[in-house]
């Protein structure tokens, strides 16, 4: 389901599935002296069912017509961890096809909001994050992530207002008062453009605890 911005009604498409999905996902953890670290390298593939025609809008609600195709919806992703000495590095990047914005955020499709419901779309993305725990016990962290959306076959880009890329950079100062309550603080810049040209910057701060038990 998605919200229409210029007529304010919500429209919906109807997508099905017949047959369990797979997924899967391996790691591996590793010790060497006075590093420690993590692989992992997962994915996922799902047959989706949909309607051959574009949807058209019914009484503020959208139906697909036409004979029912199939397609597949997969992703894959990779990453690792590493830590010594009060450094830790974490690298990730994920890559689909007809998989959702972010592989794993709502259903497997891409069906609302492209020129045809069986249109191709990719998307990848992934983040790199490092810390450091000064002598005061305070970690400083950096972080970036990034996604990334393609059009699909038969869309204009100057008419599409999804998004094409989204990025974002945190930098956090975290503080433990005891063994159960820390201080946060942390600063973002967040970074949205769409296919069609528009972009949206911001950027926040924040204060406050976390709370382990």
């Amino acid at each position: 389901t998605a919200l229409n911005s210029s007529t304010g009604v919500y429209t919906q498409t109807v997508v099905n599935q017949d047959r369990f999905g797979l997924e899967g996902k391996a790691s591996y953890s590793f010790a060497a002296n006075d590093v420690t670290g993590k692989i992992w390298l997962g994915g996922k593939h799902q047959k989706i069912q949909t309607h051959a025609v574009a949807p058209t809008t019914v009484v503020g609600y959208t139906a697909g017509s036409g004979a029912i195709s199939e397609r597949d919806a997969r992703a894959w992703e990779i990453g690792a961890k590493a830590a010594a000495s009060g450094f830790e590095v974490v690298a990730y990047y994920f890559d689909g096809k007809n998989a959702d914005h972010g592989v794993g955020q709502a259903i497997n499709t891409n069906a609302v909001g492209y020129a045809t419901s069986t249109a191709e779309t990719d998307n990848r993305g992934g983040y790199f994050q490092a810390t450091y725990v000064l002598p005061t016990k305070t970690k400083v962290g950096l972080a970036y992530g990034v996604s990334k959306l393609d059009l699909a076959n038969g869309e204009s880009a100057a008419a599409n207002t999804l998004f094409k890329e989204n990025e974002r950079t945190t930098f956090g100062l975290y503080h433990p008062l005891t063994k159960h309550l820390s201080l946060v603080a942390e600063y973002n810049n967040v970074e949205s453009k769409a296919h069609g040209g528009n972009k949206n910057t911001s950027q926040t701060g924040s204060l406050g605890a976390i709370l382990f038990f």
